[in-house]
């Protein structure tokens, strides 16, 4: 499979992807733990996924993953992940090439369909364009 048909493929699966019907009793019992977490020290930032008991610790795509799965119940970071891993920027950053996409913004695009920032509400992904520059040597 080409890497263009399997973009179109993930885009045709998850562009209109819907919200559970108890999404909010799944949203905010992970954000209320992600809060705590972080209040306590116990959240960290680290590349790909590493969750043990007594400490979590996300990167952009995983914790925007596990957002998604708590609104909809689909694991889409594992499903894109297909079994790759990584522990770098440079690790993330060539599993991102593999499957197509130059940046998250792209790979976002992909699995979601763009709307408004004036229509955003609780528990859409936002992404947020910055001054700083990641060197990826």
């Amino acid at each position: 499979m080409s890497i263009e048909s399997a973009k179109q493929e993930v885009e045709a699966r998850y562009v209109a992807l819907p919200r559970v019907w108890n999404w909010h009793d799944r949203f905010y019992p992970f954000i209320t733990k992600i809060r705590q977490q972080a209040i306590s020290q116990q959240l960290s930032f680290n590349w790909g996924i590493q969750e043990q008991a007594s400490t979590s610790a996300y990167d952009c795509m995983s914790f925007c993953g596990q957002v998604v799965e708590s609104l909809t119940g689909k694991d889409v970071y594992k499903e894109w992940l297909a079994g790759a891993t990584y522990d770098s920027p440079i690790g993330a950053y060539k599993v991102m090439r593999s499957r197509g996409y130059n940046n998250v913004d792209q790979l976002l695009r992909s699995l979601f369909k763009e709307i408004r920032y004036e229509t955003a509400h609780v528990g859409d992904l936002v992404v947020v364009k910055t001054n700083l520059i990641l060197t990826l040597n």
